[in-house]
């Protein structure tokens, strides 16, 4: 276990090749000024399995935070039978954004599967946000009880997504109470439970 204390990220990669992987580590109580309060990945090409991700936080006081878990720029992830649980992405900034609860990918691809998302928060998001990314694959993955307002557990654009639950997601705001995703995405085998938003509370399909 890593535990950062609140007095800052655990993991800060740059330029990390295909074979970078993190395996069986818990990575808690990390803080970011802006992004990736556990990790921050940049360049990089990494896998991670078995993995915990738990209480950690990116709080930008005077402007935009991404990805209280992780944090990705032009990445490339791969992401197996991990956990994310009470990550947060936060601005005091009245004109701030925030993205990505747990994962936050910015011009970055990911493969994820067989992972548990539960009560992660953020604006875009709650769980996971991708902007300007490639296509993501989603697979077996559990999002419960993650409170966003663009996309209550994902926010994401073109997506593929399959054998997923989404179950309790979001808090009555805006779109897409369980997922919002971009257009030329596909959904397959998915089960959306008890998500609330004020427009599509299961899931918002952007053209």
């Amino acid at each position: 276990t890593v535990d950062a204390d609140s007095l800052g990220r655990a993991f800060y990669c740059s330029a990390a090749d295909s074979t970078t992987v993190f395996a069986g580590l818990t990575l808690t109580n990390g803080l970011s000024p802006d992004e990736g309060g556990a990790m921050f990945c940049e360049d990089s090409f990494l896998t991670l399995m078995n993995c915990a991700f738990e209480n950690n936080r990116a709080r930008n006081e005077w402007g935009h935070a991404y990805g209280g878990g992780i944090s990705f720029d032009f990445s490339s992830a791969t992401i197996l039978d991990c956990t994310f649980t009470g990550n947060t992405s936060s601005s005091g900034w009245p004109h701030g954004s925030a993205s990505g609860g747990a994962i936050y990918m910015w011009h970055s691809d990911a493969v994820i599967s067989g992972c548990d998302f539960s009560d992660n928060c953020s604006v875009d998001g709650g769980a996971v946000s991708s902007e300007s990314g490639d296509t993501l694959f989603i697979s077996d993955c559990v999002f419960s009880e993650n409170p966003g307002n663009y996309g209550g557990a994902l926010y994401s654009g073109e997506t593929v997504l399959e054998d997923c639950l989404f179950v309790g997601n979001g808090f009555g705001g805006s779109h897409g109470g369980g997922a919002s995703l971009g257009h030329g995405s596909t959904v397959t085998r998915c089960t959306f439970e008890d998500n609330v938003a004020e427009f599509y509370a299961g899931m918002w399909l952007r053209s």
